[in-house]
């Protein structure tokens, strides 16, 4: 008896110290949750008014693989829908503590990471610096695709964690893989565990990065009879059939990166370049490797988006975290040469803060009036009884997310379509690459219902009694992963041999 009341006098002190430190935190970095509250506040309100295309790819993943869902698509890196899937149990609820959790795992992250590049600095409190640090991270930029696809603010917390453990000289292997899990384009990443200076620690990170990653590939070898599926998959899709759609690089993509951090980011940039090469006997050697870090993960971002077809804005997302550093270098910079307006300055932040906070909020209002009326036409779907039809259509992935029975449309007739008993459903303002069909022509076909933005196309009469019921989805754009592999290798005279290894580990 008296060793139980022991244990439950242990636990309460355990948790009476948990409580009194998260006292201590909340009362020293005010600041800061502020800017956390303020963000949380947006991004579950720009997620509840707003259908996100990929977001709602994830939670159709989750479904599938958790819940007994018909659709999936394997080219998503599969960690989002991983620690979605338990949360669904509570529905789009579910989806909501998925978005706090994120943001949780990111503000702690990037305190991490502040304490690891600036703990150096005597003149400014840590507190404070991780205010400015967390301040800059929270761009205008991450606030329009934190979480529009459902994964970049996750990947990034993940990245954050390996580079503060990186610059620390501590093992960051297994980061790196949470944040390859994540999205798959953290792999160009992978070269950074070469910055150790110790061989040991180098082949330790790699051992647990290939942990990490390993039981993803296995699955894909037990399931779809190939380790690198997925992975192949994805860079099929977004590159590899996308090569005819090559966009050159533009320099005004960078601008809603900086936007108005540009003077922070100026002089922290030359100020860093002048401590690089700042020769002197009492030259900080931590600081030059940070700096170098930085300037070695800006390139491979920058190197990476190059080699994208499609560049889309949002590709540079990874890039905000070099903003956010420079920035923040800039502005400490000046701090210290004005250190007295220090606290007006604090405060011009958390201002500029609420003005943005504002400007996202109205736009993502004004965005979800303009935005597609996917749920309007869910609606319609329900109220022309075709729930359990296949209906076919160019945004068939978030509109699946509400109804369960949209399918892509992508070259199909659409005329044999409608005679084969399936629905057609197009958003004649918004036309996708991928169209084949004349917008002009669309109204010579027989419909089931006409919009002022879309229409439903089908038979006269149809209904769940007489269509062609939705079946199961599960495309695989990769036929063959290891010809794929081949191709891209070949680039690099590589080609054959790695298409002979892949097939082997493969036992084709």
């Amino acid at each position: 008896m008296e060793s139980k009341i022991k244990s439950v006098d242990v636990m309460l002190e355990y948790f009476r110290k948990k409580l009194e430190r998260l006292y201590i935190f909340t009362k020293r970095n005010q600041l800061l949750l502020i800017l956390f509250l303020l963000s949380g506040f947006y991004f579950v309100f720009q997620h509840l008014i707003i259908v996100s295309w990929d977001f709602s790819a994830y939670v159709l993943n989750a479904r599938y693989m958790f819940y007994g869902g018909d659709y999936f698509e394997l080219y998503r890196a599969p960690l989002t829908y991983i620690l979605l899937s338990p949360l669904l149990i509570f529905k789009k609820l579910g989806e909501v503590i998925y978005i706090i959790l994120v943001l949780i795992l990111f503000l702690y992250a990037n305190i991490k990471l502040s304490d690891a590049l600036f703990k150096d600095n005597s003149k400014i409190s840590r507190e404070n610096i991780r205010y400015i640090f967390y301040f800059f991270s929270l761009s205008g930029f991450v606030f329009l695709y934190g979480f529009s696809t459902g994964s970049e603010l996750l990947n990034l917390a993940f990245i954050e964690l390996f580079l503060a453990l990186l610059i620390s000289g501590r093992v960051s292997g297994h980061f790196l893989g949470l944040a390859f899990l994540s999205r798959y384009n953290s792999l160009i990443f992978f070269p950074m565990i070469f910055l150790y200076k110790s061989p040991k620690k180098i082949i330790k990170n790699i051992l647990y990065f290939l942990t990490i990653i390993f039981p993803w590939f296995f699955y894909n070898f037990l399931f779809h009879d190939n380790w690198f599926a997925s992975f192949i998959d994805s860079y099929t899709l977004n590159i590899h059939l996308r090569d005819y759609l090559f966009q050159e690089f533009n320099l005004y993509l960078l601008l809603p990166l900086v936007n108005w951090f540009s003077i922070f980011f100026v002089v922290g940039a030359i100020y860093s370049l002048f401590l690089l090469f700042k020769v002197s006997k009492t030259a900080n050697n931590k600081s030059k490797f940070k700096i170098i870090v930085f300037w070695i993960f800006g390139f491979l971002v920058l190197y990476e988006f190059l080699q994208i077809p499609l560049k889309f804005e949002r590709y540079l997302f990874n890039l905000s975290l070099v903003i956010a550093f420079f920035s923040s270098i800039g502005l400490m910079f000046l701090l210290r040469k004005f250190y007295k307006i220090k606290k007006l300055v604090l405060l011009g932040l958390l201002f500029s803060f609420i003005a943005t906070f504002v400007v996202m909020l109205s736009l993502s209002i004004e965005h979800s009036h303009q935005d597609f009326p996917f749920k309007s036409a869910a609606l319609d779907i329900e109220s022309l009884n075709i729930s359990e039809c296949e209906v076919l259509s160019p945004y068939w992935t978030p509109m699946n997310y509400l109804t369960g029975n949209v399918r892509p449309l992508g070259r199909n007739d659409i005329l044999g379509s409608i005679n084969a008993n399936k629905a057609i459903l197009i958003f004649t303002d918004k036309p996708t690459i991928d169209d084949v069909f004349d917008f002009h022509e669309l109204s010579k076909y027989p419909h089931l219902i006409k919009c002022d933005r879309y229409i439903i196309l089908g038979s006269k009469g149809l209904s769940n009694k007489n269509c062609f019921k939705v079946t199961p989805y599960n495309q695989r754009f990769a036929k063959d992963p290891c010809h794929i592999l081949g191709e891209k290798m070949s680039e690099f005279k590589l080609g054959n041999f790695s298409r002979k290894i892949c097939n082997i580990v493969n036992f084709n």
